[in-house]
């Protein structure tokens, strides 16, 4: 086997498959179904039961496997830990979930924000990736996120500030989601030679996910209740198919260290215009063109926000002087008039590009995150959730302050019942003797 078939072979990984059912909901109890599929965590196989035809079994062997009581941790530390790991390494890496209408998809992907053990894949990756980051020292991290909805075949942005915004792209992409199955279907085949995948959007977005540059792992969510037997032996189907597509994962060096590059050579290129603008620029041509200069402005020990004040001053000074001075013709304070205007003008250019500048280099710094920053983002959270819980606790401890309040006039209520009670009871006795 010659040197690169051995590489290619090394390179070759298939995409992880795992399955996730949910248990029985309540209402699937109520209406009296049963659970029709059994899960072997331990040996990784989906056993589907037709409880309608006795004796229909149909059985499935999957990378893992977990049950109605798996927790969010297990399924994220025991698939997707390693995945986001090799990401932080270089590598692409797409996790993507499966499945009929109200399998869990949502709750596997996303979950709840509180409490922190219901968190889904989505957050505890963002919460995996910035603990790593802010336990890394002397390096930098570009972190940036987009967030897609594809429904009805059309793709949005929707952290854009139009939320109709189209990606030009897409537009000629125009069938339906099922064209997955058709890409997975030809990426399994030995003897296709044509993969659809432009024939979605979808499937042009998971393009390197499936057959390419990636490390993929695909969720299929599946329900246990009888009714769904149909669905779910078709949700099996096609994600065993899917462990057969084999990806070609490598660690990209180039694109992300040379956008990190061109991020950190543009802030030096800013920082040194930036420090021209401040040595220099403005001192320069004021010491040419100003009689109202003095030595200490030009000393550039001197703060330059001041200085820029002091030169805006002086201006409406020399301007006042010139307007009051009698011993001028109208021509000469005129001509004076317009030397002033004229390096007013300079001097609030300056002020304007020189702020120009600080804000793009402010803007280009805050995308480059490290831990210093992880930590105070960190701590701000933890302050939050702590200024909540105080809130809560004192909502909570109002709350059995109002009730006990309320228990107690209900007894003095009572007690004024029961006097008012005797009292008429005494009265009436009193009457008859």
């Amino acid at each position: 086997m010659s040197s690169s078939n051995k590489k290619r072979c090394i390179e070759s990984e298939a995409v992880r498959v795992v399955v996730r059912c949910r248990p029985l909901s309540q209402k699937e109890i109520d209406d009296g179904h049963n659970a029709c599929v059994d899960v072997d965590m331990n040996r990784g196989s989906v056993e589907v039961k037709n409880l309608k035809k006795q004796g229909e079994l149909r059985q499935f062997a999957f990378d893992r496997v977990f049950g109605p009581t798996s927790s969010q941790m297990e399924l994220y530390d025991s698939v997707f830990k390693s995945l986001v790991a090799n990401v932080l390494e270089g590598y692409n890496g797409t996790i993507f979930a499966y499945g009929q209408t109200g399998t869990g998809k949502t709750h596997t992907m996303q979950g709840s924000p509180s409490p922190s053990n219901l968190r889904g894949v989505i957050p505890n990756s963002f919460y995996h990736i910035f603990d790593h980051v802010n336990h890394t020292k002397g390096l930098q991290y570009l972190v940036r996120a987009s967030y897609l909805e594809i429904y009805q075949e059309e793709i949005r942005d929707l952290l854009s500030k139009d939320t109709k915004k189209r990606f030009r792209e897409a537009t000629k992409i125009n069938l339906s989601l099922s064209a997955l199955g058709n890409v997975i279907h030809s990426l399994v085949e030995d003897n296709s030679s044509h993969v659809p995948y432009r024939d979605s959007k979808l499937t042009r977005l998971l393009q390197d996910s499936l057959g390419g540059n990636s490390k993929t792992v695909m969720v299929a969510n599946i329900g246990p209740a009888d009714y769904n037997f149909d669905e779910t032996i078709t949700t099996l189907r096609y994600a065993n198919r899917a462990k057969n597509i084999k990806n070609r994962p490598k660690i990209n060096e180039d694109p992300k260290d040379a956008l990190l590059r061109q991020f950190q050579t543009e802030i030096i290129r800013l920082r040194k215009i930036l420090e021209n603008k401040t040595q220099g620029g403005i001192v320069r041509r004021v010491r040419k063109t100003s009689n109202i200069d003095d030595e200490q402005h030009l000393n550039e020990e001197v703060d330059r926000e001041e200085y820029l004040k002091e030169q805006q001053r002086l201006l409406e000074e020399e301007k006042q002087k010139i307007s009051e001075n009698q011993g001028l013709i109208a021509e000469e304070k005129q001509h004076l008039m317009g030397e002033l205007d004229y390096r007013a003008r300079q001097l609030d250019e300056e002020v304007k590009a020189r702020d120009a500048l600080k804000m793009k280099l402010q803007s280009m710094e805050s995308k480059l995150i490290n831990g210093d920053v992880i930590q105070k983002t960190a701590k701000m959270e933890k302050e939050i959730h702590e200024k909540r819980r105080k809130i809560e606790e004192e909502k909570r401890i109002a709350e059995e302050m109002k009730n006990a309040l309320k228990a107690k006039n209900e007894i003095a209520q009572e007690a004024k019942e029961t006097l008012d009670s005797l009292k008429l009871e005494v009265s009436t006795k009193t009457k008859k003797l």
